[in-house]
């Protein structure tokens, strides 16, 4: 059983981005996937233990962690921001459960969050996630789900995250829920997420056009 983290960054603020690699203890791969042109970052691979990856093409985000994801090798997959930053303890936690068994029947896990407003988060998956946004970035995902529904959708540029458990959800790919928050969330200095919500014209009608592609 192996778990893989899967770090999707461009242009990243450093000081986050090695917070967000050193938090992320116990994962038996770490995949750091960087968008557009590579630059020094200041970063020790061999002393981070990770798997760097960027061949200078720019991606949308939902194509870049399509890539790095099939870069990876882990049984289930975390996709992660550079922007955050792992609970180390509530972490180990949820990954001995994953070696142990406790999750064996799942394809998803999900769990609240952290963030400047408090914890975030639903205890239970259902018929709501049609109509309101139950923070899906917040999750693993069991490879072969992921295979299963293609991946994210590439053509979608915003709330891919979401969509994905909207598809999950209605091929009745089982739901899990760990109690600890897991992370904490905080928004990245020049968010990719919010300049295309407003390319797209808006909140509302992203997430109708999520809904529709779902």
């Amino acid at each position: 059983m192996k778990i893989s983290l899967v770090i999707n960054t461009k242009n990243p603020k450093l000081e986050w981005l090695k917070q967000a690699i050193e938090s992320a203890q116990g994962f038996d791969e770490k995949v750091l996937y960087f968008d557009g042109q590579i630059a020094d970052e200041g970063l020790n691979k061999e002393y981070y233990g990770i798997k760097y990856l960027g061949d200078g093409q720019s991606r949308t985000i939902p194509e870049g962690f399509n890539h790095a994801i099939k870069q990876s090798n882990g049984n289930w997959i975390c996709p992660f921001c550079d922007d955050d930053y792992f609970n180390s303890s509530h972490l180990e936690e949820l990954l001995q459960e994953i070696r142990t068994g406790k999750f064996d029947d799942a394809g998803i896990i999900h769990f609240p969050i952290h963030t400047e407003g408090g914890s975030w988060g639903s205890a239970e998956v259902n018929d709501n996630i049609m109509i309101s946004n139950m923070i899906p970035f917040s999750s693993f995902i069991r490879r072969e789900v992921f295979e299963m529904l293609g991946g994210y959708r590439e053509d979608l540029k915003v709330y891919h995250d979401w969509n994905f458990w909207l598809r999950a959800y209605k091929a009745k790919v089982v739901f899990k829920f760990f109690s600890l928050p897991i992370y904490t969330f905080r928004m990245g200095h020049d968010s990719a997420s919010h300049r295309q919500i407003n390319e797209v014209g808006g909140q509302q009608i992203a997430a109708e056009m999520v809904r529709l592609h779902a």
